[in-house]
Protein backbone atom coordinates (compact mmCIF):
# COMPACT_ATOMS: atom_id res chain seq x y z
CA UNK A 1 0.00 0.00 0.00
CA UNK A 2 2.75 2.45 0.86
CA UNK A 3 4.49 1.72 -2.44
CA UNK A 4 1.43 2.96 -4.34
CA UNK A 5 1.36 6.16 -2.29
CA UNK A 6 5.05 6.79 -2.88
CA UNK A 7 4.73 6.19 -6.63
CA UNK A 8 1.68 8.44 -6.81
CA UNK A 9 3.52 11.27 -5.08
CA UNK A 10 6.68 10.85 -7.15
CA UNK A 11 4.72 10.76 -10.41
CA UNK A 12 3.23 14.16 -9.58
CA UNK A 13 6.69 15.74 -9.36
CA UNK A 14 8.54 17.29 -12.31
CA UNK A 15 11.31 15.14 -13.83
CA UNK A 16 14.16 17.07 -12.18
CA UNK A 17 12.64 16.47 -8.72
CA UNK A 18 12.02 12.80 -9.53
CA UNK A 19 15.74 12.54 -10.20
CA UNK A 20 16.45 14.12 -6.80
CA UNK A 21 14.15 11.56 -5.16
CA UNK A 22 16.11 8.79 -6.88
CA UNK A 23 19.40 10.23 -5.59
CA UNK A 24 17.93 10.53 -2.10
CA UNK A 25 16.83 6.88 -2.15
CA UNK A 26 20.38 5.87 -3.14
CA UNK A 27 21.76 7.96 -0.28
CA UNK A 28 19.34 6.38 2.20
CA UNK A 29 20.24 2.85 1.07
CA UNK A 30 23.97 3.55 1.28
CA UNK A 31 23.67 5.00 4.79
CA UNK A 32 21.46 2.15 5.97
CA UNK A 33 23.91 -0.47 4.75
CA UNK A 34 26.91 1.31 6.30
CA UNK A 35 25.12 1.86 9.63
CA UNK A 36 24.12 -1.79 9.92
CA UNK A 37 27.44 -3.26 8.79
CA UNK A 38 28.86 -2.99 12.34
CA UNK A 39 25.80 -4.65 13.86
CA UNK A 40 26.54 -8.02 12.28
CA UNK A 41 27.58 -10.28 15.16
CA UNK A 42 30.32 -12.78 14.39
CA UNK A 43 29.82 -16.38 15.41
CA UNK A 44 30.37 -16.83 19.12
CA UNK A 45 32.99 -19.35 20.12
CA UNK A 46 32.75 -20.85 23.59
CA UNK A 47 35.93 -20.26 25.58
CA UNK A 48 37.36 -17.60 23.26
CA UNK A 49 38.28 -15.34 26.22
CA UNK A 50 39.67 -18.09 28.42
CA UNK A 51 42.68 -16.83 30.35
CA UNK A 52 42.03 -13.17 29.48
CA UNK A 53 39.80 -12.35 32.46
CA UNK A 54 40.25 -13.37 36.06
CA UNK A 55 37.89 -12.97 38.99
CA UNK A 56 39.60 -12.03 42.24
CA UNK A 57 39.38 -14.41 45.20
CA UNK A 58 37.37 -11.84 47.24
CA UNK A 59 34.83 -11.13 44.51
CA UNK A 60 31.82 -11.88 46.72
CA UNK A 61 33.11 -9.97 49.78
CA UNK A 62 31.41 -6.69 50.74
CA UNK A 63 33.11 -3.52 49.53
CA UNK A 64 34.86 -1.24 52.02
CA UNK A 65 33.02 1.78 50.58
CA UNK A 66 29.70 0.45 51.87
CA UNK A 67 30.71 -0.19 55.50
CA UNK A 68 28.80 2.82 56.85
Amino acid sequence: MIEKEILSEVNQLPKNLQLEVLHFISLLKKGYIEDNRDKIVPDRIFGRAKGIFRISHDFDEPLDEFEE
